[in-house]
Parts: C-alpha cells; sequence; structure tokens
C-alpha cells in the first residue's frame, strides 16, 4: 500500500509564467512556527497555564499577523489590560530573546534554498513576513538568504499593504505574480492585490484553507516548479 503521506510530499505542481514571488518567512523558508507557538506559550504563562493555552490557540488560528497586534490582543482581551508603546516593546524584545536564536538556526522547510537556487537568477524575490523588519533582515542575513532577494520587509506595516507597495514600485504584472504562505493574512494579502497564492501546507494550516479556492498547494519546495 502507498503511504499517502509520501503522495503529498511529493506531488508536483508545475505553475507557469510566474515571474515575481513573495514569499513569507516563518513556515514557508524556515521551519519555525512552532518556535512561535512555544513562544507565545512562554512569554504568558506567567499570567498562568489558562491564559498560556488562549493566547496558543488564537495564535494558531491566527498566523501572519504581527505580534504587536496579536500583544495588544491578548492583553486586552485575556488580561483586561491595556498596553502602552513602552511595554509593548519590551514585551517583543522578550519575545525575539525566547525566540531569534533558534530560528537562526532552525531547518529549512524542504526544498526552499534548493529552489531559490534553482530561480532566483531567473525570476524576483521578495519576503514579506509579520516578523519586525529589522529582527527579520537579521535572520535573513545570518542565515545567508539576502543574495536571493530584492528586498526584505516585515511588520509594523500589514501584509497587504506591502505587497500592494512591491507590485506599484516595481510595475509588477499582477498575472505573472505570486505569493507563497502559509496563513490566512498570506492568503488574503494575494487575494486584495488580485495576485496568485500558493498554500505551503502542513498539518496545522491544511483545514484551514479548505473552502477557499483558487489556490496551489505544496507540502514543500520540490513540489513546486515554476515552467517558463
Amino acid at each position: 500500500m502507498v503511504d499517502e503521506d509520501f503522495l503529498i510530499d511529493y506531488i508536483v505542481v508545475m505553475l507557469t509564467n510566474y515571474r515575481s514571488i513573495i514569499f513569507d518567512f516563518d513556515g514557508v523558508l524556515v521551519d519555525s512556527v512552532k518556535i512561535k507557538t512555544n513562544a507565545f506559550y512562554e512569554l504568558y504563562l506567567e499570567f498562568g497555564k489558562e491564559i498560556a493555552e488562549k493566547v496558543v490557540k488564537h495564535h494558531n488560528a491566527n498566523q501572519g499577523i504581527s505580534r504587536y497586534e496579536k500583544f495588544n490582543i491578548y492583553h486586552r482581551r485575556f488580561l483586561g489590560k491595556s498596553l502602552n508603546e513602552s511595554q509593548l516593546n519590551a514585551f517583543s524584545d522578550r519575545f525575539s530573546d525566547i525566540c531569534l536564536k533558534s530560528i537562526i538556526d532552525s531547518k529549512e522547510v524542504k526544498g526552499a534554498e534548493w529552489f531559490l537556487n534553482k530561480y532566483h537568477n531567473k525570476k524576483q524575490f521578495w519576503i514579506v513576513s509579520a516578523t519586525p523588519s529589522k529582527e527579520l533582515r537579521k535572520i535573513v542575513k545570518l542565515r545567508k538568504l539576502e543574495k536571493y532577494f530584492k528586498a526584505v520587509f516585515g511588520s509594523p506595516e500589514k501584509k497587504d499593504s506591502i505587497v500592494m507597495k512591491i507590485i506599484e514600485s516595481e510595475s509588477l504584472n499582477r498575472s505573472e505574480t505570486l505569493f507563497i504562505g502559509d496563513a490566512l493574512a498570506d492568503y488574503e494579502a494575494a487575494k486584495s492585490n488580485a495576485i496568485s497564492f500558493c498554500l505551503m501546507e502542513s498539518d496545522e494550516n491544511q483545514n484551514m484553507f479548505d473552502k477557499l479556492d483558487p489556490i496551489y498547494r505544496v507540502r514543500n519546495f520540490f513540489g513546486l516548479e515554476i515552467i517558463d
């Protein structure tokens, strides 16, 4: 009997005529989603296990939203408190301290660098992530991925706005532009800008996208080919 997981991992999606590709980072290029989930849990555990579990549940259902937005939501909704700018920055710094080294050292999503190596001289690549811009650029640099991308963008600006600016500033053809992401925020950024979307599917996110079509789906980059 053939292992269905094997088939899912190695089915090849053939895409044509995409010349500009925008990537999310966590869960798309780097296998770091669980690192951030654990960081949220650790950060809010000081308020009790029940609060930490509520935070993780919301976080998992809302991947792709910046941590700044989430901190405000969690304090207001679960703690009945508001955060000023100084407190917000302090929480973000603590979050970074918990997970930064782990993300730098984490494994790539299967085939990510193979794909980047194969296509970066033929295509235009950008990163658009919910991770703060300064932190994201540091991670990309330390992982030696800078050479593949025209630019790297993170929060606090929202993804849909960043994607719009890339399209407009680079005069991109929307029909030749693809967003590869793993979160609803990625799908929405693609949809609002009228570009195609490819889901980097995982056990955690696959059910979220069952009713959202048309989208491409892959489990790793060995399953993705771009044909001119």
